[in-house]
C-alpha cells in the first residue's frame, strides 16, 4: 500500500537499461564494479585510465569521461542507481542531467568520445547506429544488451519487467479485470509495436493465473 491506495500489478513486457559509450571507444564490455566506480558518488574517475582492471590503448586512457544520464525524477534514474551504486539517487553529482530527453543523451554520447551514458533498452536498439552498447559482466561473464538476453534474463543487473499497476478499487471492476486480459492476450504484439522485448509464453501464462 503506498499513500493509502492498496494496488497490484501485472507483467506486460520485459524490458532493461542499457550503458552506451561513443562508438570510437575501444571498450566493449565493463564489469559492474567498473559501471559502479564511474558512476558512483564520490567518484574519482576523470578519464577512461581511471578505471580499474581496463586495458586501453595509452591514447585512449587519457580521454576525459563524459557522463550523460536522466534526471532524479526519472524512474531510468532510480533503477540505475539502485541497481549499480546500491541505493537508489546515490550517484556521480559531475554527469550531465538530460532530464527526460534520452535523445539528448545520444546525442552528447556519440558527439564526444569519452562519453557514456544509460538509456532505455528499447531507445538503444533505435540508436545503434549511434552509439555502442556495453556487455555487462555481473561475475558471470560478458553479457551483451540483445533482445535474446534480456528475454532470457541473463542480461543483469540491468535487465528488468514493465508493469501495469491497478488500484484496489479499479480490481474491483470488471472492465479492468477485462482489460488486463485485453493486455495479456495482445501482450506479444503491443510490446513488439512499443519496441520492448515481449514476454514469453510461460510468462504471459503466469500473469494470466495472476
Amino acid at each position: 500500500m503506498t499513500n493509502g491506495i492498496a494496488y497490484d500489478f501485472i507483467q506486460v513486457a520485459n524490458d532493461a537499461l542499457s550503458v552506451v559509450i561513443n562508438r570510437d571507444n575501444p571498450i566493449t564490455c565493463l564489469t559492474v564494479a567498473q559501471v559502479s566506480q564511474i558512476w558512483d558518488e564520490g567518484s574519482t574517475v576523470t578519464t577512461w585510465g581511471d578505471v580499474d582492471g581496463l586495458d586501453l590503448p595509452a591514447a585512449f586512457a587519457a580521454t576525459p569521461v563524459a557522463l550523460y544520464g536522466p534526471g532524479t525524477d526519472s524512474g531510468t534514474f532510480d533503477f540505475f542507481t539502485d541497481e549499480i551504486n546500491g541505493e537508489s539517487g546515490r550517484i556521480n553529482t559531475t554527469y550531465t542531467d538530460i532530464g527526460e530527453d534520452d535523445t539528448a543523451a545520444v546525442v552528447g554520447v556519440s558527439g564526444t568520445p569519452g562519453g557514456m551514458g544509460f538509456i532505455p533498452f528499447s531507445y538503444y536498439q533505435e540508436t545503434k547506429d549511434q552509439v555502442k552498447g556495453v556487455a555487462i559482466d555481473d561475475g558471470n561473464g560478458c553479457v551483451e544488451p540483445t533482445p535474446e538476453n534480456v528475454l532470457g534474463l541473463t542480461y543483469t543487473p540491468l535487465g528488468r519487467g514493465l508493469f501495469t499497476y491497478f488500484s484496489d478499487v479499479a480490481l474491483a471492476k470488471p472492465e479492468t479485470v477485462a482489460f488486463g486480459e485485453f493486455v495479456l492476450d495482445n501482450a506479444i504484439e503491443i510490446a513488439a509495436l512499443a519496441e520492448f522485448v515481449p514476454m514469453t509464453a510461460e510468462q504471459i501464462e503466469v500473469q494470466r493465473a495472476k
